[in-house]
Order: structure tokens, then C-alpha cells, then sequence
């Protein structure tokens, strides 16, 4: 799915010399690139300024377009900071969704806490379309245009946001002779298939709620992340329904390791995946499950917070995952915005 991803480039160049370049971010929708906007538009660009360091040229998201500068050119970054206090229960396991504190063009720079104990890891969302938000300028509104929502039962509502305009609701009832299914179209490619180094600590993360509402369940199948092999599936995810408001899902993956037989073969390793949202019929009358916000992360390694972790930035890794002692902490939270001078 992140080749629908890309962008057009508008040089402008004055005396054969390029006075100006930006990046217009665009997915593919019916084999046409569309213009897109909003927070899609500023994670993918600072993707792209992550993985584009080295390259002789500086980048970020500025009004939602991907700012290029040659290494040298002037421009200014700020610094703000928030705390953030979370609750780790008797799991051990809490996870912060940067996309809901700061700024969508921000990139976390600093994390700091006078706790101690403290075992934290980075992660990036590689499903990028879990917000089942409509982020391309067309004349056509509510489209879900990366998921499976054919029919009656499933689509794209302003009820079912927990940020943002809309999320995706999912209707069964009594009635209903089956499970109604919401499939993510395309596979989800781990980070580092490309260099055969693929990142296999994965998580499923996201919000949910539900008025009387039948089970619900989430399935994660594993592909290779070319060609037609699969690997089996897992259920990440089960709720036993009924009326519940919204609240967080959180469930670690178990995708398969390489085949040694096939060492550095990524059409014949699972190294990539495809969700499956399925909601049963209700016990009576009709019901309703919501569903925003869904992310698949791939963490770095866990380390130690030992005074305080850094980061470069621009990048595109929105969540913290905590690993403590069951208890109440608070996070000292630095990020950075940049713009042209």
C-alpha cells in the first residue's frame, strides 16, 4: 500500500539555477494521483525527510506540502514542550499516541521523566490509513478509498470518529444471517523489507466502541510482501460486544519469522500483512461498532530511559511504548516544527 503513496515535485528555476522546490504529496485512486491534505499528507512527508537524510537535501511538511531545501539553505525550527501522564496497569504495557498531543507536522524530539524504571521504544504506524479519513481534494466525500466498503453494513460516519471528522461504522443486527467484513485492500509491507532486514515487533493499536453491538474481531493474515505466498493468520483482536464507550485496543503481534531456506527471498518470507475487521449480528433488535484511528506500529528495540531519549528529527514514529512497574508516570515531552525562513 505505500506505493499508492508518492509526490509530484514543482521545481521552479530562474537562470538555470532551481530558486525553489516542493513535494505535492498524492495517492493513487482508479490509477490517478489525487492531491492530498491534512495529517496523511504531513506523515508521509515526514517519512520521507527521515528516510532522505544524506541526500544533500534538508525536508519537511510546511502547509501540508514537502518543503526542499539544499543542505545550507536557511530555515527555522522551534521547540515546545508538553507533560503527559499516563497509567500503566497490571499488564505492565501503556502506549502513547503522539497523534493526539502534538501537531500532525511535529516530530517528537525529546523524551524525559524523573521516574526510573522506565523502558521505552519508538514506534511508526505502517497502516497510515487506520483513520479512515477522506484526505484527497476531489469532489467526492466520505470515501474509505483504502478499504473494503461495499454494501449497506459498512462505512465511513461522523459518529464513528473518535478524532478527527469520520471513522468507520459497521452495522449488524438480529436479522443478519452473518458476520459483516471490513478488509484493508492492500498488504502492509514491514519496515526494512526493501534492505532484507524486515522489523518484525509489531503491534495493533486503536479505538473502538460499540451500542449493542455483536463480537467483534480483527484478524491480521501474513504474506510475503510480493507474489502470492501466504503464512496463516491470527485473531489480534476480540470483543464480546454489547454497549461500551469508546476505548483503546492494543494487541502484539506474531508474524512469522524468515525461512532460512529462503534467506533475503521477500516473495517467499512473510514480511507483510492485511487487516480484517469483522462485526457479528446482535442478539436482538439492530447495533452499531465504531472503529478510528487503527494503527500497526513497528517498534525499535526497548531501552532504558535513563535521563532522557533523543531523537533526530524530521521522522514519522508517533507512539511511545512504556514498559514499567504498574503505576502512574508523567512525561516530559519535546517536539519539533519546522519552517522556511
Amino acid at each position: 500500500h505505500d506505493t499508492m503513496l508518492g509526490l509530484m515535485a514543482q521545481v521552479d528555476v530562474r537562470d538555470q539555477q532551481i530558486v525553489r522546490a516542493r513535494g505535492i504529496p498524492i495517492y493513487l485512486e482508479d490509477y490517478r494521483p489525487r492531491r492530498i491534505s491534512g495529517d496523511l499528507a504531513n506523515r508521509f512527508i515526514r517519512r520521507l525527510a527521515e528516510f532522505s537524510r544524506g541526500s544533500g537535501v534538508v525536508s519537511f511538511p510546511y502547509q501540508y506540502s514537502a518543503w526542499i531545501l539544499a543542505e545550507g539553505e536557511l530555515y527555522s525550527k522551534k521547540t515546545q514542550q508538553i507533560s503527559h501522564t499516563l497509567t500503566i496497569g497490571e499488564s505492565g504495557v501503556a502506549v502513547v499516541d503522539l497523534r493526539h498531543l502534538i501537531p500532525s507536522e511535529a516530530s517528537l524530539a525529546r523524551v524525559s521523566s524523573v521516574s526510573s524504571g522506565l523502558n521505552v521504544a519508538v514506534g511508526r504506524d505502517i497502516l497510515l490509513y487506520g483513520d479512515f479519513e477522506d484526505y484527497d481534494i476531489d469532489e467526492q466525500s466520505f470515501e474509505l478509498a483504502r478499504w473494503n466498503v461495499s454494501g449497506s453494513s459498512r462505512f465511513a460516519c461522523m459518529g464513528g470518529a473518535y478524532q478527527g471528522v469520520q471513522g468507520l461504522c459497521m452495522v449488524r443486527d438480529a436479522q443478519s444471517s452473518g458476520d459483516t467484513v471490513s478488509a484493508f485492500r492492500n498488504r502492509i509491507r514491514v519496515t526494512g523489507d526493501a534492505e532484507n532486514r524486515p522489523n518484525k515487533n509489531l503491534s495493533l493499536f486503536g479505538y473502538v466502541r460499540g451500542e449493542n453491538s455483536g463480537e467483534l474481531r480483527i484478524a491480521v493474515r501474513y504474506y510475503a510482501s510480493v507474489g502470492e505466498e501466504e503464512f496463516g493468520e491470527e485473531q489480534a483482536y476480540y470483543h464480546t460486544g454489547g454497549d461500551f464507550p469508546w476505548q483503546p485496543l492494543l494487541s502484539d503481534l506474531a508474524m512469522p519469522e524468515d525461512l532460512p531456506q529462503y534467506q533475503d527471498q521477500s516473495s517467499l518470507n512473510p514480511r507483510a500483512l492485511r487487516l480484517f475487521l469483522r462485526k457479528s449480528p446482535t442478539e436482538f433488535g439492530g447495533g452499531v461498532a465504531a472503529f478510528d484511528e487503527l494503527a500497526v506500529i513497528n517498534w525499535q528495540a526497548l531501552q532504558l530511559l535513563s535521563g532522557e531519549l533523543t531523537l533526530q528529527t524530521p521522522h514519522a514514529q508517533d507512539f511511545l511504548r512504556i514498559e514499567a512497574a504498574p503505576g502512574r508516570y508523567t512525561l516530559q515531552l519535546d517536539y519539533d516544527i519546522y519552517q522556511p525562513r
